[in-house]
């Protein structure tokens, strides 16, 4: 796909179906995708005035830390702009992240057998560690809803199934 197939996509399918299923002000938000920054598209985004909203350089982690990355970031509505977290306790790819009552979760992505979990505390600033996964998942989502964080998700090469876990904290010691 190149930029021009992707301008037609954006046209006759996301901004159509984006407005009448959300309303007419929307956000989309798009890689770094050489077909996403090429000039032609972005002048075209532009024109539409369109809100885009900017995907955080080095999400994708890091020669440094072999690809993976210790680096969370957090969007500031009000500044419309995304900020830097302190860095999470371990290396992570793949991984799968929510908000859950105020703080952000981040599972799996480590090389670790389980699946492990941390916490970020926005008004402390810092990571920890809370109970891990119960079953190892890979290709999964997590969110967080009604004071509960859920991580759905399979792994063909364990089970072969998908699978639905539920983490509650308020029953973590």
């Amino acid at each position: 796909m190149n930029s021009e197939v992707f301008r037609n996509i954006l046209c006759a399918q996301i901004q159509p179906n984006a407005a009448k299923l959300i309303g007419r002000h929307f956000i989309q938000q798009m890689d770094n995708d050489p077909k996403h920054k090429a000039k032609a598209t972005q002048e075209f985004i532009k024109a539409k005035k369109w809100n885009i909203l900017e995907w955080p350089s080095g999400s994708r982690g890091s020669r440094d830390d072999s690809w993976s990355t210790r680096q969370g970031w957090r969007f500031v509505l009000s500044e419309g702009i995304w900020k830097p977290l302190s860095p999470m306790n371990n290396p992570r790819t793949n991984h799968a992240s929510a908000s859950l009552n105020g703080e952000i979760y981040v599972i799996g992505g480590t090389l670790q057998v389980a699946v492990e979990v941390e916490c970020y505390d926005p008004y402390s600033g810092k990571w920890s560690s809370v109970s891990p996964a119960q079953k190892y998942v890979s290709n999964f989502s997590a969110v967080g809803c009604g004071g509960k964080l859920y991580v759905v998700g399979s792994c063909a090469i364990k089970y072969n199934a998908l699978t639905l876990q539920c983490y509650n904290p308020s029953t973590e010691p």
